[in-house]
């Protein structure tokens, strides 16, 4: 009986490794030799916009950096204090290789059109996290600046409602993920 149990055990993982590999599933092997870039970043905030007193021209520019499109309807882009988000509208598409901007309260098509619509400023310009959750709540990537250098590695349940007017965006400099 223990034998058939063990030949059994031995075809169930074996047919677990090709069903991964057929399907592409990482192993543990794969993970540990190199791990795979997130396919969507928050590339830069700019926080020091030169529009005085609202600052509506800082932004948070996002990047896929896989090779094929991403929908991003329902992601939501918050700063760390978690009261400014942004949600990506329905049918929001980030080709491969591409970027887009949202702004504090500025409209720009050339960067996808996308805005906080807030009239004061998002980002601290002495330094913030800028965090970008999927669809799921789940924490896809962070992004400091300034005098904010600690990663933040909690992930947020928070209800995903879509805003008529999109948030605000985000500011400048500095990568810590």
């Amino acid at each position: 009986m223990k034998k058939l149990f063990s030949r059994m055990a031995v075809a169930i993982v074996a047919l677990v490794l090709c069903f991964t590999t057929v399907v592409g599933l990482p192993t543990s092997a794969d993970a540990s030799v190199s791990p795979s870039p997130q396919s969507v970043v928050i590339k830069d905030i700019f926080s020091k916009g030169v529009v005085k007193q609202t600052e509506s021209d800082e932004y948070v520019e996002i990047t896929n950096q896989k090779p094929a499109i991403i929908d991003l309807s329902g992601w939501r882009l918050n700063s760390e204090d978690g009261r400014q988000n942004f949600y990506f509208p329905k049918g929001t598409l980030l080709t491969p290789g591409k970027s887009l901007r949202v702004y504090t309260n500025e409209i720009h098509p050339e960067t996808g059109g996308f805005s906080f619509g807030i009239k004061r400023a998002v980002w601290n310009n002495k330094g913030s996290v800028g965090l970008l959750y999927d669809a799921q709540g789940n924490l896809v990537d962070s992004f400091s600046y300034g005098n904010k250098k600690t990663e933040i590695t909690a992930v947020s349940k928070q209800p995903q409602t879509l805003q008529s007017t999109p948030p605000k965006s985000l500011t400048q400099n500095n990568k810590n993920s």
